[in-house]
């Protein structure tokens, strides 16, 4: 292959490729943001709008690369402002999401647009051989945007890290301008050294990007524990308090059943007796049995994430059980998947026994040797059975504002881990969930 190829293409499937990237790029950000508020007329006529104004300003100045380069931030302007629902407030994630999408676009089309030059050799590419390249560039962009979704959305969501992203993700499209205007000024194919720069501060961009993030999730982790451990201390203060009122109360009751005795009124000493009983179940119950196993769980992440399922228990008036008889000190896979799914978990079973009259979540984590077997189970209704399976299929949620990721990263979790796995499955009167890792 020549050092200097000027490649000129089929203004068909040039025109075509344009309109099927806009497109691409719009459904892109629609399945990422997974914006439900858009009705389905209405997004179709936003995409319309969209594509028509960027293909048109594209045409235009096609013969002037550096605005032709330009009117991409342009088309980032029209579809921000086309989909943001707020205007009075800066959505960064979807900025984001747009700038985020169209560098995969880019990326993979550098990649296969190199493969096919080098394996046609030709300084002309004909509608055939470019549908074919479009054909396999739309096909990964779509295979990558499906798989990335779930983590692009984990790494970015609750960081408030909005601006940082924004500005990392638009060096990565200035670079591939820069790298493009060089092409555009050198009659070159791809200008290799400057390729080769662009790839490794690439990598070295997310290896930053990926430092960063991990240090402000750690942050995050400490001020989470930290809010847990102060909230746990309060509750045992509270139960130390209420240890010493029973323990008063406990000394009136036995005084009273004392005189009681000594005046001979056995009836009256049998009702308090059973008074006595029944005060010190409620009570003992209440002040110990939430805590009394959980300080087997050595692994900090989690006994955090349970602390704070049963604090939001106790604010739902929900009444729980916990048991954990063994120690239990690790997961057999990655420690943030793991808190991650057990949380998502929790959350289906509190948020099914929270419209129901008896509300009652029971957790059981059972460590035998290396295997590790957690029990989540919740309270439901009979005529209720249909809308608790449906809060545990993937995409399905009641909350508003949120995708119902949480069951679709459970089972992608299930499918990459060959040791863990996940029962659904009902009773008389719970609905039950089992996590076993081997």
């Amino acid at each position: 292959m020549n050092n200097k190829e000027n490649v000129v293409m089929d203004t068909n499937i040039y025109i075509l490729r344009n309109i099927v990237y806009y497109y691409l790029n719009l459904q892109a950000i629609l399945y990422i943001s997974n914006l439900k508020n858009i009705n389905i007329q209405h997004k179709y006529k936003k995409i319309i709008i969209i594509i028509i104004t960027s293909f048109v300003l594209e045409a235009v100045v096609a013969d002037l690369f550096f605005i032709s380069q330009l009117s991409k931030f342009i088309f980032f302007i029209i579809t921000y402002k086309c989909l943001v629902n707020n205007t009075r407030q800066f959505d960064y994630k979807l900025i984001n999401i747009i700038i985020f999408s169209d560098i995969i676009r880019e990326t993979v089309d550098m990649i296969i647009n190199i493969s096919f030059r080098h394996i046609f050799k030709n300084e002309y590419i004909t509608f055939n051989e470019g549908f074919l390249e479009l054909l396999v560039i739309s096909l990964i962009f779509i295979v990558c945007i499906y798989y990335i979704k779930p983590y692009y959305k984990q790494i970015t969501e609750d960081t408030g890290l909005g601006p940082a992203i924004m500005g990392v993700l638009i060096a990565f499209t200035l670079f591939l301008t820069f790298n493009n205007l060089v092409i555009n000024a050198t009659d070159q194919l791809y200008h290799y050294p400057l390729l080769s720069l662009f790839l490794f501060s690439q990598l070295g961009l997310v290896g930053v990007l990926y430092f960063f993030l991990n240090k402000i999730y750690n942050r995050q982790v400490n001020k989470k524990k930290i809010e847990m451990l102060e909230k746990y201390t309060q509750d045992l203060e509270n139960s130390h308090l209420k240890l010493r009122k029973f323990k008063h109360d406990y000394k009136n009751l036995l005084l009273l059943i004392d005189s009681l005795l000594k005046e001979q009124k056995y009836s009256q000493v049998q009702l308090y007796v059973k008074e006595l009983n029944d005060y010190s179940t409620e009570e003992m119950t209440s002040t110990v049995s939430s805590y009394s196993d959980i300080d087997n769980i050595k692994h900090d992440q989690f006994k955090y994430l349970l602390l704070e399922k049963i604090f939001k228990m106790i604010k739902e008036d929900i009444l729980f059980h916990f048991e954990c008889k063994q120690q239990m000190n690790k997961f057999n896979m990655n420690d943030f998947d793991a808190v991650r799914l057990i949380g998502i978990l929790l959350d289906n079973a509190i948020e099914a026994t929270l419209e129901i009259e008896k509300k009652q979540v029971n957790i059981v984590v059972n460590q035998v040797d290396e295997t590790l077997e957690i029990t989540i189970e919740n309270t439901y209704e009979v005529d209720q059975l249909s809308h608790v399976e449906m809060l545990y299929q993937p995409e399905y949620t009641t909350k508003s504002g949120h995708d119902g990721l949480g069951l679709t990263i459970v089972d992608q979790m299930s499918n990459s881990y060959h040791n863990l796995f996940v029962q659904y499955h009902p009773t008389d009167y719970f609905f039950t969930v089992v996590v076993i890792i081997t």
